[in-house]
């Protein structure tokens, strides 16, 4: 809307963010965990990504600018039943603690901030 917006955090189990490894340019899903953060979906078993390695948004989808900083890769598991990696994700914000965001419309547009609903 033209002052306000409606925010969904990377963390909301309603959430799918387009990511791709920083590292390894590997892409996936991350998709939201409630108060468990976050977990990377869609890399296949033979992906090189590691704990540690940094998540950011790929663009893809078109509802994030290529290159946000979603957060890092904490632990991934070899798939027992699944043709896909397990991997947790821990958001780049304790989310807890967030008052106000960063609404970005577009990169050729003034950016304002907006209150988080």
């Amino acid at each position: 809307f033209p002052h306000h917006a409606q925010v969904l955090l990377i963390t909301d189990i309603k959430s799918a963010v387009a990511a791709i490894v920083q590292r390894t340019r590997e892409e996936g899903m991350v998709h939201g965990m409630g108060r468990d953060g976050a977990q990377m979906k869609y890399l296949p078993p033979v992906a090189k990504a590691k704990a540690g390695d940094i998540l950011i948004t790929s663009g893809l989808e078109g509802s994030f600018a290529k290159g946000l900083r979603i957060g890092w890769i904490k632990e991934r598991q070899a798939p027992e039943d699944d043709f896909f990696l397990k991997v947790t994700v821990v958001p780049e914000l304790d989310f807890s603690n967030v008052e106000e965001v960063l609404v970005l419309t577009s990169q050729n547009e003034t950016i304002l901030p907006a209150e988080a609903q």
